[in-house]
């Protein structure tokens, strides 16, 4: 996997995209790589990556990266990484994560208003709003009526967890 993704051949453009894909569905972080496989492994895809950060994680060990995903504001956090800091049960982060990649939100400024000082209307109806970046998302089907009653008792549950991380804007953006 290093040799390929370090000579840019055509592997380790896969490679990269997979880790990409990882990243993004799983939703902790860049740092997905270095987090224990047994807390958040279940919300991954099966894929060469997903087995890779299983034997990394069962040895000790991690792989590093240049990939990054750019936040909106200072102290930022994805929405999945908080929702693991809460100790919420693995039943429910399967729940919560198809939510988030349904919505296409990463970030905790993704839930709230410019101003963040409330819960997007649509974040809690569980609608798509405008996407507010350019990821490139896996396709998710509909979440279930139970999927969303637990994320939107999560979000209500946390709201102000969540609003109090919000920082100010990296850069300037157009209100709401």
């Amino acid at each position: 996997m290093i040799e390929h993704t370090a000579n840019n051949d055509f592997t380790g453009v896969l490679y990269r995209a997979l880790l990409e894909s990882l990243i993004i569905e799983v939703g902790i972080g860049e740092d997905v790589l270095s987090t224990p496989y047994q807390t958040t492994g279940a919300l991954a895809t099966q894929s060469l990556v997903k087995k890779t950060w299983e034997f990394l994680s069962a040895h000790g060990m991690t792989l590093k990266h240049d990939i990054n995903i750019d936040s909106f504001r200072y102290g930022d956090t994805p929405i999945m990484t908080l929702f693991v800091q809460l100790n919420i049960p693995i039943q429910h982060l399967a729940r919560l994560n198809i939510c988030h990649l349904f919505l296409q939100v990463y970030f905790i400024s993704q839930l709230v208003t410019t101003s963040g000082k409330m819960l997007r209307p649509n974040i809690l109806q569980g609608q798509l709003g405008p996407i507010l970046n350019r990821l490139h998302w896996p396709v998710q089907g509909h979440p279930t009526t139970q999927d969303w009653e637990l994320w939107r008792h999560y979000l209500r549950l946390h709201s102000t967890n969540i609003i109090n991380k919000i920082g100010q804007w990296v850069k300037p953006r157009d209100e709401d």
